[in-house]
């Protein structure tokens, strides 16, 4: 069974706190619901998240807070959340 990251842990994630707030509470509802852990619906959204989530680039230079950038980067600190957890 997959565990959630302490609050401890979320914060030792250097990230925007609205985004690491986001993901962690994404992860929390994948555990305790069984629901997908991307939670976005749109195909566009869903495969930046999972770029964030893979630790790939954006292939473009991303624009900080854009709502691009949002996505990728809450997918990445998905990653590192699910690690920490883990650890």
């Amino acid at each position: 069974m997959q565990t959630l990251p302490s609050s401890n842990q979320s914060a030792q994630i250097a990230a925007d706190p609205d985004l690491l707030r986001l993901a962690a509470e994404d992860l929390r509802c994948s555990v305790e619901n069984g629901v997908d852990l991307n939670p976005f619906s749109t195909e566009s959204m869903r495969y930046l998240w999972q770029m964030g989530f893979d630790g790939k680039p954006l292939r473009q230079e991303p624009v900080k807070e854009s709502l691009n950038w949002r996505a990728w980067e809450r997918g990445r600190i998905a990653r590192l959340l699910m690690e920490k957890a883990t650890a």
